[in-house]
């Protein structure tokens, strides 16, 4: 089979991973689509088909990765799509469909992947609202059959105005949201937990997920950050205890094996949703990589404790004194083990690392960071491993 363009054989190749359940594949496929600049476009009610799809130079996410929807509940979708017109409102989605093929829990899958976004509610919202919108089915359905028995029925059934206390109801907050995107395809659309981190998480780790080679790196020690994706206690024909984990970063996925005496030292960081930072030693097989832990810290302590030297980046030129006291009065409040260094710099004349008499060691926390980038501005930090 020839493909017109390598966005077309990505759509193609997308759809055979989702098809056969290969949800590590997708999210291998989907960083090559960000990687060769092709956006990768959420799964949406009114323009998602069964596989992904090619839309204006994009990929448009098909609902054969969205868990819990089979074929038949998609094509039940796009009849009534088709039928509607497109829908305006998540209430649309209910006015003829067969509720026993899009149920309760395909809606909800939908809710969570972000389908229903493009209709102008929050997830929040819908989620809310979803005994509603199923019961207006419901009335929709009665009114539909007092129409066929009556000549002068009109069958026409409007959907309730949301109450004020929807109306102003808060999107779920960043972790919410990431977390029920897992729930419903297996991997982030809108975001990834691990993103805020990316940069640092470069300089702290050895390797990405996605870049362990099981040539080169087999039987090497290795250091990654990710998020428990998923854990399975064990144990041993000895009573003691152990685990699995996935291991996900932005890259993809690996299998970790904690056995008794390192899950002995680190099973309280080991829980589902938990960012990490592990070190341990890369058992590479083509279909079976794994890493043998060694150690597991929560990813923010890491930064902490694995950090070598802070540096401060100050530009001279219009600097107010009343600045430099504010970023003193900041550093003196998280002192700590890490060097600090100072690089004073003025542009296109030159550039100077020095240390400070008064202030030389500091706890290099996501905290101090945020509140020296606000004082300095952005990038202002750097932290070294």
């Amino acid at each position: 089979m020839l493909f017109r363009s390598p966005v077309h054989f990505l759509a193609a190749l997308l759809t055979s991973e989702a098809e056969r359940g290969a949800t590590s594949q997708v999210a291998k496929y989907i960083g090559e689509c960000h990687e060769m600049g092709i956006r990768v476009l959420p799964p949406d009610v009114n323009e998602s088909e069964f596989r992904f799809t090619v839309e204006g130079g994009g990929i448009r996410f098909g609902l054969a990765a969205v868990k819990g929807i089979g074929q038949a509940a998609v094509e039940e979708l796009v009849a009534a799509r088709k039928k509607a017109g497109g829908f305006r409102s998540p209430f649309d989605l209910f006015r003829g469909h067969d509720a026993k093929v899009l149920n309760r829990k395909a809606v909800e899958s939908l809710i969570k992947a972000g389908a229903f976004d493009s209709l102008g509610w929050k997830r929040s919202q819908c989620f809310h609202m979803l005994d509603r919108m199923i019961e207006f089915g419901h009335e929709a359905q009665r009114a539909r059959e007092a129409r066929q028995a009556s000549l002068f029925g009109s069958g026409a059934v409007d959907p309730p105005d949301l109450s004020q206390e929807v109306r102003d109801m808060r999107e779920w907050d960043e972790s919410h949201v990431l977390s029920y995107e897992m729930d419903a395809l297996g991997l982030y659309i809108t975001g990834h937990p691990l993103a805020r981190y990316k940069d640092r998480v470069r300089k702290l780790v050895s390797h990405l997920v996605g870049e362990l080679d099981p040539d080169k790196d087999f039987d090497k020690d290795v250091r990654l950050a990710g998020i428990v994706a998923s854990i399975k206690p064990l144990k041993t024909r000895k009573d003691e205890r152990m685990a699995t984990f996935v291991l996900e970063d932005l890259t993809g996925k690996i299998e970790v094996v904690a056995f008794p005496e390192s899950f002995a030292k680190s099973g309280p960081y080991l829980r589902e949703g938990q960012l990490v930072w592990i070190k341990g030693k890369f058992m590479g097989e083509e279909d079976n990589r794994r890493v043998s832990l060694a150690q597991a810290l929560p990813l923010v302590e890491a930064f902490e404790k694995q950090a070598k030297r802070v540096v401060v980046r100050i530009f001279l030129p219009g600097l107010e004194d009343a600045v430099i006291a504010e970023l003193k009065t900041v550093l003196d409040g998280y002192e700590g083990k890490c060097p600090v260094q100072f690089e004073l710099v003025t542009p296109r004349s030159f550039r100077v690392v020095a240390q400070s008499a008064e202030v030389q060691k500091v706890t290099p926390s996501e905290e101090l960071i945020r509140k020296i980038e606000s004082l300095l501005g952005e990038s202002s930090v750097s932290v070294e491993y």
